[in-house]
Formats: structure tokens, C-alpha cells, sequence
């Protein structure tokens, strides 16, 4: 089996394989993957998306897939038939599949199915997994790294790290595994926290990690973020206040940065994320699957979030979307020029744009004053 990490050499050699199955339930693995095989296919390939756990007729829906192999694109080079959950496909279907695997269509077929990965040390892959690989396909390991040793998940966090654009040596590696002992999901968002630090500096060192993980102020605004992309208007303004206090003194109980600094960060990292769930639901009113979209807009180095964002694009509005970004422009003028205290001015966007749909526009976390 392959890892992630290794497709896009692999399909630069010899190119992508017209089948290819994702196994194991790493979802940030899985979206390295999906970048890897959009990238080989090129910016112009076709690409379908299918979620098979919600296909009504398993035979017609495999007539389908049949169909669109075989038509490949009409107007580009290549085209990817995702097919998301598809599990019950590759243990219900197994002799359509063989038949299927012995004959190539146009396009590429890519099956998701995370829990077909083997549960047992030398346990055999599933009949149709096995006639796919006998055929030329391609299986990728998706399977959590970590808890598997540090060899693998140090290599995979320096390819992380390079994919952002920086060099991180082994002794920073170690001291991220040692800072952060969570998935990888949260070592992913280190290492982004980590490359916004470094600046225009090429490498990330130890002391670099110290600074930066394990910093509450700065994973708070992120929760900031995630909840009010939600619309989750209570958790956000409970991550506000924290980080307000978080930030405005430090460990050593001294004042590190204003509530106005902490709050202006916070208007750039909202402001990114409007822009990218807008540019993503753009995408897809184009007609390109979310799979494809994320892809364009984050790159591999950030294809980590695509899981998280989904119920984020869904959540607004394009115009909802719009307002909010030229909000957080308003407010950021505000902040800059002292127009006012950074705490209400923040808690009124987050009430204006950050509550449910038809939930009440009155702000009840508003300071009274005498």
C-alpha cells in the first residue's frame, strides 16, 4: 500500500492509475490524497462526486459509474469520479467490480471507503480491493499515524512543514510531538500557527515551537473563528472573552498585548475565512465538486481544513458572506482609530454576523454601563 505522502511522485513516474482507493479513517490523510490525484489530473480535469451511502439503487448507480468512465470528458484531458462512502460498494459489488477493473474507462475512479482498512496484522485485504490492485489500481494507506512511531509522523510533519514552505529540522519535529501529543488534524494547525510566526524566516526551530505552542491566546482565536463560521454565536463570544483575557496578560502576569491588538488579529483571521468559504461556494455554483474546490483554495499545504470548512460554506449566504466581510473591513477602522471598546465593537460583529439564521439581532452579551 501507499502513503499520502508518497502519490505525487509516484504519479509524476508513471502517472494516475485509473483506479485508486483511499482505506483507513485519517480524513486529513484522505484530503492529502484526494489534493495529490487532483493535482496529477490537472486544473482542467472533469471531476463527478458521488456519495454511495446515498445511492437509493445499488445496481443503477454502479450502471452510472460505468457511464461515466467509459465517456471520460468531452471538453478536457482527464476526468475523477469520486465516489465518497463506499464501503457497501466494494463488499456488495464485488464481481461487477472485477469485471469493471479489467477494463479501463476514460476516466479515473477514486472509492473512499475508511473502514475496509485491515484490522489485523497481516489480515488480507477484501476480495475487491485485491482484484483492484492485481489490476493496476492503487490502494493508499490512510490510517492514523499517530501511535504507529515517531519515524513515520516525523517525516510526515517535515513534508507538512515544506508543503508551507518551511524547513523544519527533527529537533523541532520532536519538540512539536512533545508540546502537542494530539492528532493530526491539531499537529496540522501547529505547524500553520508555526509558519505564520516565522514570518519570512525559511526554517522553524525548537525555540520557535516554545513560543508558539501551547500559546491558549492564539488556539482560542482559531475557536473564535470555527464557531462564528458556524453561525455558533454563544461559543464564539465565550472564545472571545477567554482570549481577550488570555491575551491581554500574559503568563508571567504581565501585559503582553491590548484587547485592541488581540481583536485586530482576530479581524484578519475572520476575514480569510469569509474570503476562502466565499471563494469555495463560488466554486461549486460553478459546478465543481467540494472535494475540488477546497483544493483550489486552501492548497495541500492547508487541505487539513477541508472536513472542518464543509459545514461552514454551507452556513452563510453569498451575500451573507459579503456583508460580513465589508462588517469586518468597518471594524477594523474602528479598532485602528480607537472608535471605540474592542470587546463591544467585536461582540456587536459576532451578534450581526455570527448569529443563527432568524435568531434575534439584539446583542445580550453588551456590557451595561451607568
Amino acid at each position: 500500500m501507499n502513503r499520502p505522502s508518497q502519490l505525487a511522485s509516484q504519479f509524476k513516474k508513471s502517472g494516475v492509475p485509473p483506479w485508486v482507493v483511499l482505506i483507513g479513517d485519517e480524513e486529513l490523510l484522505r484530503a492529502e490524497a484526494r489534493q495529490a490525484i487532483s493535482a496529477a489530473l490537472g486544473d482542467d480535469a472533469d471531476f463527478v462526486e458521488v456519495d454511495w451511502a446515498e445511492v437509493a439503487d445499488p445496481e443503477e448507480g454502479l450502471k452510472s459509474l460505468f457511464d461515466e468512465l467509459r465517456t471520460g470528458s468531452l471538453f478536457a484531458g482527464s476526468k475523477l469520479v469520486s465516489v465518497r462512502r463506499a464501503s457497501s460498494l466494494l463488499t456488495g459489488q464485488v464481481e461487477a467490480l472485477k469485471r469493471l477493473f479489467q477494463a479501463p474507462g476514460a476516466g479515473t475512479l477514486l472509492l473512499e471507503a475508511a473502514d475496509l482498512y485491515p484490522k489485523k496484522k497481516g489480515q488480507k485485504l477484501a476480495p475487491a480491493l485485491e482484484a483492484l490492485q492485481a489490476s493496476g489500481g492503487c490502494i493508499v494507506d490512510c490510517s492514523p499515524l499517530v501511535g504507529r512511531g515517531d519515524a513515520e509522523l516525523m517525516k510526515w510533519l517535515v513534508e507538512r512543514a515544506s508543503a508551507l514552505g518551511k524547513a523544519l529540522p527533527l529537533d523541532a519535529a520532536h519538540r512539536l510531538r512533545e508540546r502537542d501529543p494530539g492528532d493530526l488534524r491539531a499537529l496540522a494547525g501547529q505547524l500553520e500557527k508555526l509558519a505564520l510566526h516565522v514570518g519570512a524566516r525559511a526554517a522553524i526551530t525548537p525555540q520557535d515551537v516554545d513560543e508558539v505552542v501551547g500559546d491558549e491566546g492564539q488556539r482560542t482565536l482559531f475557536e473564535v473563528v470555527d464557531a462564528f463560521a458556524l453561525r455558533r454565536l454563544g461559543p464564539a463570544v465565550d472564545a472571545l472573552e477567554r482570549v481577550l483575557r488570555q491575551g491581554s496578560v500574559g503568563a508571567s502576569g504581565q501585559k503582553s498585548f491590548s484587547q485592541a491588538e488581540v481583536t485586530i488579529r482576530l479581524v484578519a483571521l475572520l476575514a480569510l475565512r469569509l474570503r476562502e468559504l466565499g471563494r469555495i461556494a463560488e466554486l461549486r455554483r460553478e459546478g465543481f465538486g467540494y472535494e475540488e474546490s477546497v483544493a483550489q483554495v486552501l492548497g495541500a499545504g492547508r487541505s487539513w481544513l477541508a472536513g472542518r470548512m464543509r459545514p461552514q460554506v454551507e452556513a452563510r449566504t453569498p451575500r451573507e458572506v459579503g456583508e460580513a466581510v465589508l462588517a469586518l473591513s468597518d471594524l477594523d477602522c474602528a479598532l485602528k482609530s480607537g472608535g471605540g471598546d474592542p470587546r463591544d465593537l467585536a461582540c456587536v460583529f459576532l451578534v450581526e454576523h455570527g448569529s443563527a439564521p432568524n435568531a434575534s439581532t439584539k446583542n445580550p452579551y453588551a456590557r451595561s454601563r451607568a
